[in-house]
């Protein structure tokens, strides 16, 4: 972290943050004490141009011609944009643009190019394939490894002409399959990449390059991982993958390819993640994915039928969407005419025959655009058809267990040979009250080498369970899991139901649907009733160290359809998106709504009322859109004897306890001491109680003001200590949704991030982003981070989507980043640090006196983004507005205010009290 000299004249020293940090740790007030786990990990609302995730492998440059499609392009990128198409993925290929040595022909791929781009679908170029010549010359592909100078020469020629159309480009397709690159080398590859990465940031250093799509599963990881030690680590901007279901489940003619069948969220999209954070949080695109509807191969069984194809890969998307993927490509958008195995399209040959899939798409698309993620919701928790299994919050504090020894009648665990594990209960990391913390270690690259975590005995259950799941919140390391479940016979059944994910993508979900086992092959059920249960870290594959802590939380059974549900939320109602795989029937959805709109998969309306808060929904394994306000998600009753209710009637009476915090910054201006912008605000607006784990009750008193909300966690502490009224981490819950209900706990808000001007007008003011836009570029869960820019002028803007680009004209204004702090990765504008060193009259014990105006350690918090420029309405005119999200408070400063109130707090008391409440008041 660095810091310079302030423009106070004062230096603020590491020493000095340093100690103010640590009073932070011991408030509870830092960035840390509010996101050590997200319940659910925030994610960007669904964008449109740019910031669309749905894209597609049109292929027009390189298939559409060739396939008998004739000069004019219009056709299937038409077809593309009228189906909601965002991206296409354009084969460029070397045999193509230099036909001949030196004859570079671009005009095909120009034509293919200005066609997506004329329509507003972005274009991600794909530079593939070395090339083979005859004696005349003539071009044809060759898959073996280029010679690197004429490859650059490619590259070069290739970038260079679509500079500022595509400023996206990936390097190869699928080197680690053979058919693709013919050594399948690591090593060789990580040379190509490369000099690729170099060549293309030699003609724009701000265009994005992507590796080659590697399938997650099977050996991707490990060849991924010697790619990157062969120095491939640096020489790519986007992390690309191809999240095939490969196989079907069982491996037979009649096992099922859906996702969820292939774990493709718990197993190859963890994997992923995994690898992303690894290298630093970075981007991940799937560049290719799909469901072909005959066998790719003789002898595989991964055909699917039209309906399933269109189902497949909605539901893909739905699940994808509520990961940390930033764009889907589906592959692809034709069935292609030279290869009757490639039936991935979703028009047929003549490119614009559609399959049930493109209606599907489209329907799609229309639903989920501008709806923010929420993640998965199970509608059967909390009815007579779930149990919870372990929860852990009864479990003895701090209770150890290590391997091989009892653990005092709870969970046992056990090592093997060539592995290590120690487990205790605790309250720091957990979905709700205590979780199980399992520290383990898998580092010998021997066969045998795994843990087991078992508990004493199963629950007696009053149904015959059909799935059992549990929560999990991961460390990266990528460590498979399995569940095994002795059935009634003492028969052991093994479901391998996934990957560890990364801590950014916070608690998720696993389950094991029981008629599915891995071992023994399925279809078939274990007997009831179950007799025990084993939760098993495997070390695979074998030439990986496995190492990590890991917590794990909620173990439930459901008798349920294999039901999946995700939520969004969008204009003010949420958007649940629901199915049930392979199967049919009847669920009950709560809801505060007195009806529902209901759509089918490909776009049908109807209308649903609600019967005692509930909307009963036929589900299948089409998904279902139903848009509705969901019920408010409660808090989990906290650790004390909190009962879940914070009513205000009975509350302790603290409004004067709020008081002198509010004079040591407000009363000089009311006084007229000072002109400045206001800390508080004239007026308060609510005063009630909120749910708090560590407060007497499980709850404490706030009070809303304008700039911020005061909070008193616990009135018997010293009211005299500074921290006895504390300021409320707002700007933080509004971009991410999560509301804070304890030190180490939050909870989803069901309307999910505020879709609320973050400055500015809260009336018309459309082009102003929201502080849900923000989360595309601020540090929530350690992502995001940017790199020291001291001394750099801005001239960053950002969009009300959250879109980010840089104006050279707004380097007028003479703002500069200044200091960098190394906690979260981000510069602070110097406007606002000299705002947040400013000296001036405070009040302090009824006397005023010269002292820190701001206090920002306090009031403002630590920086969670870097500041941006913005188009803001203010009192009903547009102006350039410079906007900076810090844990607290959001700053802006504008140029055209006067002196004294240039920087300013923005009001988000009250947007945070209306998003929460409905209302500031």
């Amino acid at each position: 972290m660095t810091f310079s000299k302030s423009y106070t004249g004062q230096y603020f020293s590491q020493t000095k943050f340093n100690f103010w940090l640590a009073v932070l740790l011991v408030a509870g007030l830092t960035l840390a004490a509010f996101s050590a786990v997200p319940t659910q990990a925030a994610f960007p609302t669904v964008g449109t141009g740019f910031d669309s995730p749905f894209g597609m492998n049109v292929m027009g440059a390189s298939r559409y011609m060739a396939n008998g499609g004739g000069d004019d392009y219009s056709l299937p990128y038409q077809q593309a944009k009228d189906m909601g198409v965002g991206w296409t993925r354009e084969e460029i290929g070397w045999n193509r643009v230099e036909p001949k040595p030196g004859q570079w022909n671009f005009g095909f791929a120009d034509k293919a190019v200005n066609a997506a781009l004329s329509r507003n679908i972005q274009v991600l170029g794909l530079l593939e394939y070395n090339v083979s010549r005859d004696g005349a010359g003539n071009a044809s592909i060759s898959y073996s490894m280029p010679d690197l100078n004429a490859w650059a020469n490619y590259v070069r020629q290739t970038v260079s002409h679509f500079k500022g159309k595509v400023n996206y480009w990936q390097i190869w397709n699928e080197p680690q399959d053979p058919r693709y690159f013919a050594s399948a080398d690591p090593g060789q590859y990580a040379q190509l990449l490369a000099v690729s990465y170099d060549t293309i940031k030699s003609i724009d250093p701000n265009i994005k390059v992507l590796c080659a799509g590697f399938v997650p599963v099977g050996n991707g990881l490990d060849w991924m991982d010697a790619m990157i030690a062969a120095g491939g680590r640096d020489k790519f901007d986007i992390l690309a993958i191809h999240p095939y279901v490969n196989d079907p489940t069982p491996n037979t003619p009649n096992g099922s390819m859906s996702p969820e069948r292939g774990y493709w969220l718990s197993a190859g999209m963890n994997l992923a993640q995994g690898l992303a954070a690894r290298l630093g949080n970075r981007p991940i695109w799937a560049t290719e994915f799909g469901f072909n509807l005959t066998d790719t191969d003789p002898g595989r069984y991964n055909q699917v039928t039209a309906d399933q194809q269109a189902n497949y890969i909605v539901r893909t998307y739905a699940m994808g969407l509520s990961t940390n993927v930033q764009k889907f490509f589906v592959y692809q958008f034709h069935d292609d005419t030279s290869n009757p195995r490639d039936q991935y399209g979703l028009v047929g040959t003549d490119w614009k025959s559609h399959k049930p899939s493109y209606n599907a798409y489209a329907s799609m698309v229309a639903r989920l655009t501008g709806a923010t993620p929420l993640g998965q919701v199970d509608p059967y928790e909390g009815t007579n058809s779930y149990a919870t299994l372990f929860n852990f919050d009864n479990a003895g504090a701090g209770t150890s267990c290590q391997a091989t020894q009892p653990n005092n009648g709870y969970w046992n665990c056990y090592a093997s040979s060539s592995a290590s594990v120690t487990m205790s209960y605790t309250s720091d990391q957990a979905r709700s009250g205590q979780a199980l913390k399992v520290d383990y270690n898998l580092t010998n690259t021997s066969r045998d080498r795994y843990v087991s975590l078992i508990p004493p005995s199963f629950p007696a259950l009053n149904f015959a369970p059909k799935k059992i799941g549990f929560w999990a919140m991961g460390d990266a390391t990528q460590t498979e899991m399995h569940l095994h479940v002795i059935d009634a016979n003492n028969v052991r059944y093994v479901y391998t139901i996934g990957r560890m994910g990364a801590p950014s993508q916070g608690w998720q979900r696993y389950e094991a649907q029981l008629s599915t086992p891995n071992v023994p092959a399925g279809p078939v059920s274990p007997a009831m009733p179950l007799k025990g249960m084993e939760l098993v870290l495997d070390g695979w594959p074998k030439s990986t160290t496995y190492s990590g802590t890991a917590y794990f939380d909620d173990f439930y059974a459901e008798d349920s359809l294999p039901l999946e549900m995700y939520r969004f939320a969008k204009n003010g109602q949420n958007v649940d998106v629901v199915w049930a795989d392979g199967a049919s029937g009847t669920v009950n959805i709560p809801t505060a709504s007195g009806s529902a709109k209901v759509y089918s998969r490909d776009g049908q309306q109807s209308t649903v009322n609600a019967q005692n808060g509930m909307l009963s929904i036929q589900v299948s394994d089409a998904p279902t859109y139903i848009e509705h306000q969901a019920p408010p998600k409660a808090a989990p009753p906290a650790p004390t004897n909190n009962n879940g209710s914070c009513a205000s009637s009975g509350a302790p009476n603290l409004r004067a306890s709020f008081q002198p915090t509010w004079d040591k910054f407000d009363s000089a201006i009311t006084s007229g001491l000072t002109k400045r912008s206001w800390m508080w605000g004239p007026t308060n607006y609510r005063y009630v109680q909120e749910p708090y784990d560590e407060a007497p009750g499980g709850c404490r008193t706030v009070l809303y003001w304008d700039k911020s909300r005061m909070e008193i966690t616990n009135p018997n502490d010293n009211p005299t200590d500074k921290y006895y009224v504390t300021n409320g981490l707002l700007a933080r819950e509004l971009v991410s949704g999560q509301i804070q209900v304890g030190n180490n706990h939050v909870v989803p808000a069901s309307q999910g991030p505020a879709q609320i001007p973050a400055a500015g007008d809260s009336g018309n003011n459309p082009n102003t982003p929201t502080y849900a836009a923000f989360a595309r570029v601020t540090t929530l869960n350690n992502d995001n981070g940017q790199p020291d820019r001291t001394g750099q002028t801005v001239i960053d803007t950002i969009d009300r989507n959250g879109n980010t680009s840089t104006n050279g004209s707004l380097a007028g204004y003479n703002v500069h980043l200044t200091n960098y702090v190394g906690t979260t990765q981000h510069n602070i504008a110097d406007v606002f640090w000299s705002f947040m060193n400013s000296q001036g009259p405070i009040k302090i014990n009824g006397s005023f006196i010269q002292g820190d105006a701001v206090d920002w350690i306090y009031s403002i918090g630590l920086p969670l983004s870097n500041p941006y420029w913005a188009r803001v309405t203010v009192g009903g005119v547009e102006k350039d507005v410079l906007i900076q999200v810090f844990e607290r408070r959001v700053l802006t400063y504008t140029p055209s205010n006067p002196d004294g109130f240039k920087v300013e707090m923005g009001n988000i008391g009250a947007h945070y009290a209306t998003w929460r409440y409905g209302s500031a008041n």
